[in-house]
């Protein structure tokens, strides 16, 4: 769990902490995957954000709520691995741990976690570990999470001083909420990391199938007080920086837009991946929807496979 600008250190305490004191008293198995090193009586890491998207709306400060749906994949080596999304300074998704699997957490509560969801402990200073509906989830299980301005009462209020973050598990409940805290003061962001790995700290990448990868099934906006709607188009900036994972059968142009990530059989898709937000010129090579290209001229926003004058096809990686 880290930011885009200043990474944050995090401190795994709870469930995980448990699972590292069971290492430090007992043999560990060969085939064990490694902790990240612990830090006297905690798990220290800040966590790597290999894949991401953004939203490229023209005044984030008029998003007052904010939709995000995923799938929940396959980690096919056990190694710790997220998927989440940051809004302003509050982060949601899920977690997996080789101990528990996929569950649901929340952080970046500055103002206490007191008031939070109670089936959520606490399992960072500013974060909660979600069990009962949000533990042991299946994979392909759906699972929403909602930020929305609001006021003390947790009601949705464009012009509310705080920012609510809610779950919706996709079980008929609806909306289960988390947590609630002010905006952070350097104004607003929102991202997705598809996938976050804790190599940095030394422990094994999560391998992700491609089978049953990560899927982003939507996002949805509310501009100001104006009705959901649906995020599609060029305004998405996609964004791979390690050749062991990429995006595959993007639909940035659905409505809403979709898209998987996963870990690739042999590395195939190495270097970046195109984004339609970036300026590109002549031989810039790239990776779209598990094939190659190569800039022939100068573009922006002309997506390769649809124009043989712009991209050569350069097959499949």
């Amino acid at each position: 769990m880290k930011r885009t600008a200043v990474r944050k250190l995090t401190w795994l305490f709870g469930a995980l902490l448990a699972s590292v004191l069971t290492v430090a008293v007992a043999p560990t198995p060969a085939s064990a995957v490694p902790h990240p090193p612990p830090p006297p009586g905690t798990v220290g890491t800040q966590g790597v954000y290999p894949l991401r998207t953004s939203y490229a709306n023209s005044d984030l400060s008029s998003v007052r709520a904010w939709s995000v749906t995923w799938t929940v994949p396959q980690s096919t080596n056990n190694a710790w691995g997220v998927v989440g999304q940051w809004f302003s300074n509050i982060e949601g998704g899920i977690y997996y741990t080789d101990t528990e699997g996929w569950w649901v957490y929340y952080y970046g509560d500055d103002n206490g976690l007191t008031g939070n969801n109670p089936d959520c402990f606490e399992s960072w200073g500013t974060g909660g570990h979600c069990l009962s509906w949000g533990a042991n989830l299946p994979i392909g299980k759906q699972v929403t999470f909602v930020y929305e301005y609001c006021n003390a009462s947790k009601a949705f209020n464009a012009n509310g001083p705080y920012i609510c973050l809610y779950v919706n598990m996709n079980d008929g409940v609806g909306n289960r909420y988390l947590m609630q805290d002010l905006p952070r003061a350097e104004g607003p962001e929102m991202y997705t990391h598809d996938i976050e790995h804790f190599a940095d700290s030394g422990a094994t990448e999560p391998v992700i199938s491609c089978t049953n990868p990560t899927k982003m099934l939507g996002q949805k906006v509310r501009i100001n007080s104006a009705a959901w709607t649906n995020l599609t188009g060029s305004a998405f900036d996609f964004v791979d920086e390690q050749a062991n994972y990429e995006f595959r059968n993007v639909n940035y142009t659905a409505s809403p837009a979709t898209w998987q990530s996963c870990t690739p059989p042999s590395n195939a898709c190495p270097g970046p991946v195109w984004s339609p937000k970036r300026n590109y010129v002549a031989n810039d090579q790239l990776y779209w929807n598990q094939r190659k290209y190569r800039a022939i001229v100068a573009s922006t926003a002309v997506r390769p496979g649809t124009s043989a004058t712009t991209w050569q096809d350069l097959g499949t990686c």
